[in-house]
Formats: structure tokens, C-alpha cells, sequence
């Protein structure tokens, strides 16, 4: 029943060049109870299912380690920017800003350039 409309489903986003299938929690738990059961082995069962190893693996330490909750979708750290600007340097952008608030930022990041390295 539900290989059948998961199938469906990645048909119907395949039709649409979707690069990426997301799913549910019970749909997860399901692939991993179509894959502990399968016959001729992980790899084939996951390259017929299109279903990444990565993908299947990580679900699979979840459920592992948390059981059922933990094949809930996460919620991404919004804290963390890896582009972000250390403090200090924030700090001494602000302060040349205040010391020259005619100039442009991009006039500003001359001077900084210039003159801080």
C-alpha cells in the first residue's frame, strides 16, 4: 500500500524536476521497515526505492537513538551563519562608519581596505 503511492509520489515529483523528495515522519519509518525486511540486500532496495545511502543511514541512526521522534523533521539552527563577521571586526566597521558618516558603504569598505588592511 504505501510503496506503491510513494511511488506514485516521486513519479508525480520526478514529472515536475524536483531534485529533492522530502518525507514524512511515517513515510520514513516505513522505508525503514521496507528495508530491514528486504530480501536482496540494502543497496539494491535503497537504489530501487531512490533513495540515497546518506539519506537512509542518517534516518536510520535517528530511529536507532531516538526511535519513532526521532525521524521528525528538525528544525534548522538559525543562529549560526558561517559568513558572519567576528565582533571585533563588526566593532571597528561601526566605529569608522560613525568617525566618516558621509561616506557610501561601499566608499566605506575602500577606506577600510585601504587604510586597516
Amino acid at each position: 500500500m504505501f510503496l506503491e503511492s510513494w511511488l506514485i509520489k516521486k513519479t508525480e515529483w520526478t514529472s515536475l524536476n524536483r531534485r529533492y523528495l522530502r518525507f514524512i515522519q511515517a513515510e520514513k519509518n516505513e522505508i525503514i521497515r521496507i528495508v530491514e525486511g528486504s530480501e536482496p540486500g540494502v543497496n539494491w532496495t535503497l537504489h530501487e526505492l531512490g533513495i540515497h545511502n546518506s539519506t537512509f543511514y542518517g534516518w536510520y541512526n535517528r530511529y536507532k537513538q531516538y526511535g519513532y521522534d526521532g525521524l521528525a523533521p528538525g528544525q534548522a539552527d538559525r543562529r549560526f551563519f558561517w559568513i558572519q563577521i567576528p565582533s571585533e571586526e563588526k566593532q571597528k566597521v561601526v566605529e569608522l562608519a560613525l568617525e566618516y558618516p558621509g561616506l557610501s558603504p561601499r566608499a566605506l569598505a575602500h577606506c577600510i581596505v585601504d587604510h586597516e588592511g
